[in-house]
């Protein structure tokens, strides 16, 4: 099958430990048969128990939520077997998948493979019974079995008695997959409040077995009608059917550290019963068990008859320890394995265990962290800003036309409603400065590290994935195709303390236009750092081609910006202890959700208008659910469409958005339009986080208010099938098709977790497609670095319940978050090298669910210049502006300013959108904002990088004096434009000599006083103009919307340069003029 089936065995070795050299051969395979679709879940553990041995085994199923077994692709799937297998094999006795089997002592010699009619079946209903132990003195087995994990209570303990005298099959069943807990939290079981079958995975196995008209589970629900209705079980009931004595999945288990172990997943991975003397009194006769995910090893208390009391608390014992098994020693110390450190360690009292008659030195108190003194000046961030005008990162435009910018990683303190915070954020600021980047240029980023006055913390002991480094950092421009290689986005570059790193990033000339985001990404602190606040917008404004092709209701539309960020201080601050970080620290004790740094903000819409919503979200752990909902019930909500996702338009623009519902991963950005048709009514932004226990409905992070309009309503926006640059067009049948690949992301990659830059999980060809099947990504965001990932065929497994049909067949994403098993289809054309790729949620990361995948071929190593030949559906060619009047602006004459060349977006202007709750005066149509007091008309809103340009008829050829009409109440930063001729598409380099007319740079302009005072401006020298027709562009290079442009006059001073100076000079009386000793002038 397409799915790769293993074959789960158990052998019989043959050990000699007498020889010279201690070795260790297979003897026979003793028994086989058992087919797994995973490369987990298999065999668990193996126990001599008296003269018998006892093993376990896992199910065998894929990590899809729903796997009933797949006959077209898996090959465990046994024809005419029936509709419950995969997963449903747990509860069937004809399948030894999900059981715990005895092997009788009389098969443990045999010459011959035994079968499956040889073993006694001791439990069945198992998903993933990892590890067992045997408690000889009560002659019960202990299994702790790892659940799905969707919902509360999924990891559980479970208890079988008298199993040294079980001698025939009569199967403990313990309910899996009908069942994931009896509970829907820990607290739940510590109180006895029942609430089975409230998982979404439970509820989707039981439809399916209806709509079968399968009997599978219809013994473990009746059982468990029976248990928590206190009836008596009916004639169907399994009286088999055992509850767990305990589970749990995302409590706080322990109270007394209520901080630690808190994970919201966990992987139950091993169960003990300590029965020694080398350990103090306390934990003699304690049932333990450890968890993979939390990092913890608990202990319960006894009863008043000496069981352990599962109905209550545990304790912790270890935390920040990866245990996978604990076994006793006979001098009584207790050995831990810990996997994710890869070491054996081991736990004694003093003078007891290995150190009985040892002289050992006599405790020490705990080390505590050195002192040290705080910096003098720790910044209050700045925050909470406007969606319609952001902060954003100021860039230098050098000679060769790239651009420079400075960007500050480093301390700052803020205060949000639970109290203050201090944290790290990007120049100060949380969220970071919009970072705003075009194709076709390069971009130096010179990143310093201001943390250097605080202690460097836990450099992880030589461990690879630890949460360690809390002041190493690095930047990740997320969602970019560009290279992965330096000195580009290369996020396995160290930028220390007080140093500085220079990122350049050249933007490929077909980068489509879009949103995406920035953040840290140091291997070991990108939680601490990231989810704790560091991270911003990237806006790619759209490149002339694209332009072109899009309809200009769609180019022209206002914009404002949702930059999410969710909080989690407990987590957070735990993060901050295991790194021994002694920076971040916060009063908070909830998790909260900022929107533009703002808790709760209010956002204005004009009513009846279409505004483009830029939203970016950093979720914790926890994928969301965003609604924008009427606050009047039966009132009109606003009506909303899809534009992008993951910074790629979807196929069709705008897409449907059903309930007004988008689905949002822990790194999504989704663009929508919305146009809300009601003045004066509100409605409420709300998030609900999809799978976290105990959330039924949407949180409240954001309103917005509907002002009035004094404009029509906005018709319906234009369809428009987007044209696509090569990197992200469908696959062809001429294209190179390499092989396919599964991948599992949960227990690292395919049980792979990093280990090191140079060990790569896989490599790929350049320009060769692959067809990728990504399991486990609804758990574990799946994100890769430089290229996207486009959806294969969707199913229904593949959608979430909560907003059905989000995910689409074509679709191209960055972060993949869907139940199921999902196709995706990749396709890496451009760029050779690393190419990163991991689970988004950042701890996860940090621990090790990472990896590498190397790109071969002949491509750019991250020293191309961005060039490219094949623009793939989208044209090559790039119209020209035309004039507005159908006719050129005669020269000399006046330019008005708002009489700018038809063409549109990046062809006959730039504009950075913005929403002003209101329209324009003229050019309706257009994204340059245009205004008028009824006797002038302008051109308003001038910002940083803007550009206009005109067609112009010169008269004749010469020197030309320039004058600027132009209003402000104040520019910080002066005047700052330049003037082109025949310049096409965007402003030429700053060094560039051809076609450059004139820099008009004034850094102590000051005004006129008002906005809506126009003065004339004298240029200063005069520009050469050739004759004939040509365009004019204005180059806005500072001004950063400190003024209003409301015409441009042009006025002929001389055929020659010489001409023109004298005549300037008569103008400002510097000389004279006289013929025959009259003076003329």
């Amino acid at each position: 099958g397409s799915v790769c089936e293993k074959v789960y065995y158990i052998d019989r070795l043959i050990v000699d430990l007498d020889g010279e050299v201690p070795a260790m051969t297979k003897d026979i395979t003793l028994f086989s048969g058992v087919c797994g679709s995973s490369s987990t879940h298999g065999p668990g553990t193996i126990l001599q128990i008296g003269e018998d041995i006892v093993f376990s085994m896992g199910d065998g199923s894929q990590y899809d939520a729903f796997d009933p077994g797949f006959a077209d692709k898996d090959g465990c799937f046994v024809p005419d077997g029936g509709a419950d297998q995969g997963i449903f094999r747990s509860q069937r006795e004809d399948f030894p998948n999900g059981k715990v089997f005895k092997i009788p002592k009389e098969f443990l010699d045999s010459e011959e493979p035994i079968t499956m009619d040889d073993l006694i079946m001791i439990s069945r209903g198992n998903r993933q019974p990892y590890n067992m132990f045997y408690h000889e003195e009560n002659d019960v087995l202990y299994i702790a079995d790892v659940g799905f994990g969707d919902w509360g209570t999924t990891e559980r303990l479970f208890l079988a008695p008298n199993v040294s005298t079980i001698v025939e099959s009569d199967p403990f069943n313990w309910g899996w997959p009908c069942l994931e807990g009896m509970y829907s939290t820990a607290e739940d079981h510590f109180l006895g409040n029942y609430n089975p079958f409230d998982g979404p995975s439970e509820k989707l196995r039981a439809a399916y077995l209806e709509d079968q008209g399968l009997n599978t589970c219809d013994g473990v629900y009746e059982a468990v009608a029976a248990i928590v209705g206190g009836e008596t079980p009916s004639a169907v009931a399994d009286p088999k059917f055992r509850e767990p004595i305990f589970e749990y999945r995302n409590d706080v288990l322990d109270p007394d550290y209520p901080t630690m172990c808190v994970m919201s997943n966990a992987a139950v991975t091993s169960v003990f019963v300590y029965e020694g003397e080398a350990m103090p009194e306390e934990f003699r006769g304690k049932l333990m068990f450890a968890d993979h995910v939390k990092k913890c090893v608990w202990y319960f208390d006894n009863d008043e008859n000496g069981n352990p009391d599962t109905l209550s608390r545990p304790h912790i014992l270890i935390a920040n320890v990866d245990v996978i098994d604990m076994q006793i020693a006979p001098d009584g110390t207790i050995y831990f394995v810990d996997y994710m450190a890869a070491r054996v360690f081991r736990m004694f009292e003093y003078g007891k265990g290995v150190a009985e008659g040892v002289e050992t030195p006599p405790p020490t108190t705990a080390p505590t962290a050195a002192p040290f003194a705080l910096p003098e000046i720790i910044d209050e961030a700045n925050m909470c800003f406007d969606g319609r005008n952001m902060p954003e990162l100021k860039w230098e435009r050098n000679d060769d036309g790239s651009y420079t910018t400075e960007l500050t990683i480093g301390a700052v303190t803020y205060e949000t409603s639970q109290g203050i915070t201090r944290t790290r954020g990007f120049n100060g600021m949380i969220p970071a400065p919009i970072m705003r980047l075009k194709a076709c240029n390069t971009y130096h980023v010179k990143f310093y590290n201001e943390m250097e006055e605080w202690p460097e913390g836990f450099d992880g002991n030589g461990a690879v994935n630890a949460m360690k480094d809390p002041n190493l950092s690095s930047l990740h421009l997320h969602g970019m195709h560009i290279s992965g290689m330096p000195p580009g986005d290369d996020v396995l570059q160290i930028v220390e303390p007080g140093e500085m790193h220079e990122y350049v990033y050249t933007i490929p000339c077909d980068h489509i236009s879009g949103t995406h985001l920035y953040h840290t990404h140091h291997h070991g602190s990108t939680a601490l750092q990231t989810d704790a606040g560091a991270a911003g917008i990237i806006i790619i404004e759209s490149n002339a081609r694209e332009a072109s092709d899009m309809p200009l209701d769609i180019q022209s539309m206002p914009e404002q910006y949702l930059t999410i960020q969710e909080f989690d201080p407990i987590k957070t601050s735990l993060y901050a202890l295991e790194a021994r970080d002694r920076l971040y620290i916060t009063e908070a004790t909830t998790p909260y959700t900022m929107i533009n740094g703002c808790e709760e903000p209010v956002l204005t819409l004009e009513q009846g208008q279409w505004t483009r919503l830029r939203m970016m979200n950093i979720g914790h752990e926890y994928n969301s659910l965003l609604t924008i909902l009427p606050m009047e019930e039966d009132e009109e909500p606003c009506q909303m469409g899809l534009l992008a996702k993951d910074g790629v338009w979807v196929a069709e623009v705008p897409r449907e958005l059903p309930g007004n519902a988008i689905f949002l991963s822990v790194s999504s950005r989704v663009d929508v339009a919305i146009k809300c048709p009601i003045e004066g009514l509100k409605h409420s932004i709300l998030m609900k986080q999809i799978a976290r226990v105990g959330v039924e409905t949407g949180t409240p992070v954001a309103t917005i208010e509907i002002v009035e309009s004094a404009r029509p309503a906005d018709p319906d926006l234009t369809p428009w099938a987007p044209c696509r640059p090569y990197y992200l067009m469908d696959r062809q049948p001429e294209s190179n098709v390499g092989e396919s690949f599964t991948l599992e992301v949960r227990d690292g990659l395919n049980t792979e977790y990093f280990t090191s830059a140079d060990n790569y999980i896989r490599e790929m060809d350049l320009d060769v497609w692959e067809a990728w099947r990504v399991s486990a990504t609804d758990l574990h965001p799946f994100h890769i670095h430089i290229n996207h990932m486009q959806f294969g065929e969707v199913t229904e497994e593949n959608q979430w319940n909560d907003i059905p049909d989000w995910n689409q067949p074509g679709d191209w994403i960055d972060t993949l978050s869907a139940p199921g098993a999902v196709p995706i289809n990749l396709h890496p054309e451009k760029y050779t090298g690393a190419m990163v790729m991991h689970c988004h949620i950042a701890q996860h990361a940090d621990m090790g669910i990472l990896g590498i995948v190397l790109i071969n071929g002949e491509g750019d190593d991250g020293t191309g210049d961005g060039a490219i030949t094949d623009y793939g559906t989208c044209e090559e060619m790039i119209p020209d502006s035309t004039p507005y009047n159908t006719a050129a602006v005669k020269v000399p004459g006046v330019v008005q300013a708002e009489e700018f060349d038809i063409g549109g977006e990046g062809i006959g202007y730039h504009n950075i959108n913005i929403d002003r709750n209101t329209g324009n005066a003229m050019r309706a149509t257009e994204a340059v904002e245009v205004d008028t007091d009824g006797t002038t008309t302008w051109v308003s809103y001038i910002r940083e990088g803007e550009w206009l340009q005109y067609s112009i008829d010169i008269e004749e050829k010469g020197f030309y004096d320039v004058v600027l009409n132009i209003a402000s109440d104040g520019v910080p930063e002066g005047i700052n434009i330049s003037l082109w001729l025949d310049a096409k598409n965007e402003c030429p380099a700053p060094g560039s000599m051809e076609g450059n007319l004139q820099k008009v740079f004034d850094p102590d302009y000051e005004g006129t006083g008002s906005p809506n005072i126009f003065e004339s401006y004298n240029v200063e020298g005069y520009i050469e103009l050739p004759a004939g027709e040509h365009t004019l562009m204005l180059c806005f290079e500072g001004s950063d919307g400190g003024f209003n442009f409301d015409s441009l006059a042009i006025e002929f001073c001389g055929i020659t340069e010489n001409a023109c100076l004298e005549r300037k000079l008569i103008e400002k009386n510097q000389i004279t003029i006289s013929y025959e000793g009259e003076i003329l002038k």
